[in-house]
């Protein structure tokens, strides 16, 4: 906007040429006059025909000037108008000089500039006037929320301050040129020049550039334009002062609208708590993350006795689906628990500690098809979940085994591609059967161990899940039949290496037991008739992971 128009206080030259430069041209105004005939003229207040026959006048125009709603400004007397204007802000006083063209003829006339003045005082760290800009069209830069080239709607940022011009996403990306594209496009031939434009971060503004490279040809180079060239520099030196500043202030400004809204919001929030928990609704539902992020609660107007039942039945609405999702789910809460305890006794009254240690860990026995179905006909209240159990035995003890035997296959696969690694010519897996890979497993030589516990720790198949798997002790409360890992987690973490392998074999070799056909059993059964291998040690007879330690720990 021209800073010499009737909308602005007339400056210096060479003020105006820096906003003829950032700001985009000017559209021309349509005469719309000329395109309305006469017959619309003679029939604008005719009575128009509705579908019933009837007739409706048209609405009257409103009345603006000094017969509309501003008109006493007009009438009052000066000292109340002043008066009136000392408490506005310039957003306020802008929008009055777009109400009214004899209120924008007073208020923008050179002699009612302690106006403007007053009214930026009003604003809580509002920088000074910039040398490039009008009180009008710095209001306009501030608080209108309109982009200058397109008229989308863009709030403030912060690099605006610099290029001294409002603009979207779009026109961002369209109209913003790096140093280098501006050098290469319009003043490649006095580089130094750049300094003439307003920037933020070298980031330029496309028109201001054209308009700056256009200006240069017309000048030529002779003293006018050098004692132009030297004012406008100053006048950017200037600008880029104000920018800093601006930009701090709209930086605080905007932290403050969001501490504002923030503490109105909750303010709001605690009022629709108080209330609803004054009308007896339970703190739980009202603490649920979907009632806590509802939109109800997460806007900044005030709560009234006007709004308040709207709002209220709405709430409540939403609060009795909470209740019957929360009831829903502790339900089923009390019946996972309940089916945990019933999978505990079921470990318990297991005949040995093969049975116990192969049995499924509790996280995975849960995700069974039959205990899933088993806890959806038991999802209604009243139902007996124990005697649901007792008539799905049958097909969860199927599950079991079938867990079991994918269990022994992935140890068996495990074990083959430890035989791969060390060389060792591998077997013709694709014609074992499960029977075959059983038989095999419960070697006592066949044993894996525990890539977070080192190799102190032999796990063989028949007491698999008697570990808690913990890299430094054994938890108990972690132990079976509450261990608190899944299969597909511990199967990452077993290993099968060479020497907890070699020790297990001479263990067997010292018990005389075929090393193909024995088993940890077996070597359990004989009890404490080894003989310590360090003869640093206390003397005396050994069990056989006593052994597995002492000849695991010569080895290191």
């Amino acid at each position: 906007m021209d800073a010499s128009t009737s909308r602005g206080f007339k400056r210096p030259p060479r003020y105006n040429d820096l906003i003829d430069l950032i700001l985009p041209p000017k559209r021309r105004k349509v005469d719309l006059s000329r395109y309305t005939s006469k017959h619309d003229e003679d029939t604008e207040d005719r009575p128009i025909a509705t579908i019933c026959g009837g007739a409706q006048q048209r609405k009257p125009k409103r009345v603006k000037g000094k017969t509309g709603k501003f008109a006493f400004i007009l009438r009052a007397p000066t000292e109340i108008v002043l008066q009136i204007m000392s408490h506005l802000w310039p957003v306020d006083i802008l929008n009055l000089s777009y109400a009214d063209k004899e209120l924008r003829a007073m208020l923008t006339a050179p002699e009612n500039k302690f106006i403007w003045e007053t009214a930026r005082a009003n604003v809580p760290g509002l920088p000074y006037l910039p040398p490039d800009f009008t009180e009008w069209a710095y209001a306009k830069f501030l608080w209108v929320n309109i982009c200058d080239v397109c008229g989308a709607r863009v709030y403030m940022k912060e690099e605006m301050a610099h290029v001294r011009v409002r603009l979207c996403a779009k026109c961002s990306e369209a109209y913003l040129l790096d140093l280098y594209m501006l050098r290469h496009r319009y003043i490649a031939l006095h580089w130094d020049r750049a300094g003439l434009l307003p920037n933020d971060r070298h980031r330029y503004f496309e028109p201001g550039a054209q308009r700056l490279a256009l200006r240069i040809d017309e000048m030529g180079e002779g003293p006018e334009f050098q004692k132009w060239e030297k004012d406008r520099r100053e006048l950017v030196v200037e600008a880029a002062k104000h920018g800093y500043i601006l930009e701090r202030w709209i930086r605080e400004t905007k932290q403050a609208a969001k501490d504002h809204v923030s503490a109105l919001q909750s303010k709001r929030k605690e009022t629709i708590l108080d209330r609803l928990r004054s009308l007896g609704h339970d703190q739980r539902d009202m603490e649920a993350k979907e009632f806590l992020r509802h939109r109800l609660l997460n806007t900044s107007e005030e709560i009234t006795d006007r709004n308040w039942p709207r709002l209220q039945k709405s709430l409540e609405q939403l609060l009795e689906r909470i209740k019957s999702g929360r009831l829903e789910a502790e339900h089923q809460e009390r019946n996972t628990n309940a089916l945990k305890a019933l999978y505990c006794d079921y470990w318990e009254s297991l005949p040995n500690d093969v049975e116990k240690y192969t049995m499924p860990p509790v996280l995975d026995f849960m995700e069974f098809q039959s205990c899933k179905r088993l806890l959806v006909r038991c999802s209604t209240p009243g139902s007996d979940l124990c005697a649901a159990f007792l008539d799905a035995l049958i097909e969860i003890t199927r599950e079991i085994q079938k867990f079991r035997a994918n269990v022994r296959e992935d140890l068996f696969f495990r074990w083959v591609d430890y035989e791969g690694s060390m060389s060792v010519m591998p077997w013709a897996n694709a014609l074992k059967n499960d029977f075959t890979r059983y038989r095999f497993l419960r070697r006592a030589t066949t044993v894996f161990v525990c890539s977070q516990c080192g190799e102190s720790q032999p796990i063989h198949y028949d007491s698999l899940f008697s570990y808690s798997f913990h890299p430094h002790c054994e938890q108990k409360g972690m132990q079976y039949p509450n261990l608190a890992l899944k299969w597909s987690d511990i199967q990452r973490l077993l290993r099968a290496k060479l020497d907890p392998n070699e020790v297990m074999e001479s263990i067997v070799k010292r018990a005389k037991l075929d090393t193909d056909t024995a088993t940890i059993g077996d070597l359990d059964r004989l009890g404490a008739v080894f003989s310590r291998p360090n003869e640093d040690r206390p003397r005396g007879k050994i069990g056989w992971r006593e052994l597995y330690d002492e000849l695991m720990m010569l080895r290191t």
